[in-house]
């Protein structure tokens, strides 16, 4: 049965006997009695979370925003984040400020959440925004502030498990750096799950 479940064939015009018709039905339903289970529930799937931050500034700071559980199901095979970062005008990072966006990750020794001893590990590859990449408003929201958005995919996979939680920290770096606002998403994307 590796093609599927063999039917008794009914031509058209013939007259539908009720014990044809009643053994291609058990014959259907015994190969799908046949299927394992995990191969029903089995399916791809993304999972996504999302931060964001206030107003951090003037002067350098750190903020956390996006504390979220993870349910992923297992190791991911891509993580892909976005970034958008909102300054007030006239908007573009000078020399030696920086803003840091990256994504933390921690194995709560409770079970209830993380507390203040619990370590949080950075997921590789931070988005950083700076003089090079700030010099023109990518987005245009209104006159009084200036948005720029980075993506960036994670080459190097770190091993995330169901019951890990994850934050966005935000990093203003550099005296004077003032954000508006700071949001970012990471999209895990995993093989199949059940």
């Amino acid at each position: 049965m590796a093609y599927g479940p063999k039917l008794q064939f009914i031509k058209a015009g013939d007259a539908l006997v009720a014990d044809t018709v009643m053994q291609n039905f058990q014959t259907i339903v015994d190969f799908l009695r046949a299927i394992p289970s995990n191969n029903l529930l089995q399916y791809k799937y993304t999972w996504s979370g999302q931060g964001e931050v206030g107003a951090i500034g003037p002067g350098a700071g750190t903020l956390y925003s996006g504390y979220q559980k993870l349910n992923v199901g297992g190791t991911p095979v891509g993580i892909e984040l976005t970034a958008t970062l909102v300054l007030p005008a006239p908007g573009p990072l000078g020399a030696g400020q920086s803003v840091v966006v990256k994504w933390q990750k921690c194995t709560p020794a409770n079970v209830s959440g993380p507390k203040n001893t619990d370590v949080w590990v950075d997921l590789a590859l931070p988005i950083t925004f700076d003089p090079t990449n700030t010099t023109l408003a990518d987005l245009v929201l209104d006159p009084s502030q200036s948005a720029y958005c980075q993506t960036a995919v994670l080459n190097n996979l770190p091993a995330i498990i169901d019951g890990d939680w994850i934050r966005l920290e935000v990093e203003a770096i550099g005296a004077g750096v003032q954000i508006s606002k700071c949001s970012a998403q990471i999209n895990i994307k995993n093989p199949l799950r059940s």
